[in-house]
């Protein structure tokens, strides 16, 4: 085979080779060990599919009769599964989605030898980690080569699912176990606009105060940086709100009695029979001794 045509990464390394098994006894050479036809009733079913089986007909590449009854099985959507022939396959669909040539990967030794050896065929590299004695994984290793990569991490809406107390100290926490990592996320989370300073924030559709954010309290920054001027109370509270200035000002005006007052003064009105007007007693006694209730 002419080598020149290759790519330098493919041309570089060795063939994978598997080696013959011929010892006696074998812990796990990655054979499936279950004999599925073992199973009640998986033989007779799979002789009755034969039955109806067109060779002819190109099958279906991603599996989906497995994937949508898998999902139906557990409740999941088909899109959350992936459904490969072979681990050897599976590791090639996952290092081919997530691997730009100059990558690395993290892997611990020994393991599969597919792992490294599709990651240097997409011209990235793996690290590789030595097991402790007794094939343990070597976890302070293993964390050390995670913290001593450096690389850009870029995460979207990084609060989703997250408590307010742990978005408060998220960003910090990633920082501390990844030093040498630089972070770029995007939230709509006031706690996390909290956790650091105006040099690391860009709000895209509002302003930066001249007062780092994580000297500030959270209403301050939903007004400032998340452009919620105006808006920090509830849209029913502010339609409340709304309403009684509007009446007060007609009254005011000496349009008592008209009927635009009448009709603001019927929908104030409704509102304390749904929900009670601002819930504060006094403006609501206040408001109806000004509309004659009292």
């Amino acid at each position: 085979m002419k080598t020149e045509w290759l790519r330098k990464t493919i041309a570089d390394f060795d063939p994978y080779f598997v080696a013959p098994i011929a010892e006696k006894h074998v812990i796990n050479a990655n054979e499936n060990y279950l004999n599925v036809l073992t199973i009640p009733g998986v033989k007779e079913e799979l002789i009755q599919a034969l039955d109806t089986f067109r060779p002819q007909i190109y099958p279906k590449p991603m599996s989906d009769d497995i994937r949508e009854a898998l999902a139906d099985y557990i409740g999941a959507k088909p899109e959350n599964f992936i459904v490969g022939n072979g681990g050897d396959e599976m590791i090639t669909y996952l290092l081919g989605t997530f691997l730009d040539p100059g990558d690395q990967i993290l892997i611990h030794s020994p393991t599969f030898d597919m792992y490294e050896l599709g990651a240097e065929t997409l011209g990235a590299s793996a690290i590789k980690v030595k097991d402790l004695p007794g094939y343990r994984r070597d976890q302070k290793g293993l964390l050390e080569a995670v913290r001593s990569t450096p690389g850009i991490v870029m995460i979207d809406e990084i609060d989703l699912f997250l408590h307010p107390h742990w978005q408060q100290h998220v960003l910090q926490d990633l920082q501390n176990a990844f030093p040498r990592m630089q972070f770029i996320v995007t939230t709509h989370s006031p706690f996390i606009v909290q956790s650091v300073d105006s040099q690391n924030v860009i709000a895209l559709d509002s302003q930066n105060a001249p007062i780092s954010p994580n000297n500030r309290g959270i209403e301050e920054i939903l007004a400032c940086e998340m452009g919620m001027q105006g808006m920090l109370r509830s849209k029913a509270y502010r339609t409340k709100q709304e309403l009684a200035k509007k009446y007060f000002e007609l009254v005011k005006a000496g349009k008592s009695g008209e009927t635009e007052t009448e009709e603001v003064k019927k929908k104030l009105n409704e509102l304390e029979l749904e929900a009670g007007l601002l819930h504060d007693p006094a403006y609501e006694a206040f408001l109806k001794l000004n509309r004659g209730k009292l």
